[in-house]
């Protein structure tokens, strides 16, 4: 599973959905996007220091942090 968190231009985080897949997390971050009225021309993923996947969406501000949290079924 995975945490979709938000991270504002003052490094304010906030959970805004959590997925349990890529399609899942995707879709997330496309109707956050589309809630705001902000048109992404491009997406740069990269992996952070502590393994969360980090995704720009042009604003070189504010970025999307994509957490994989395990669940109790989890091994």
């Amino acid at each position: 599973m995975y945490q979709v968190i938000f991270e504002d231009s003052n490094g304010k985080e906030r959970l805004i959905g959590t997925a349990y897949d890529e399609k899942g997390y995707t879709e997330i971050v496309q109707e956050f996007l589309e809630e705001h009225n902000y048109k992404s021309y491009y997406t740069i993923m990269r992996n952070s220091e502590t393994g969360d996947i980090v995704l720009d969406v042009g604003s070189h501000t504010e970025f999307f942090i994509i957490r994989r949290v395990r669940c109790g079924d989890e091994d």
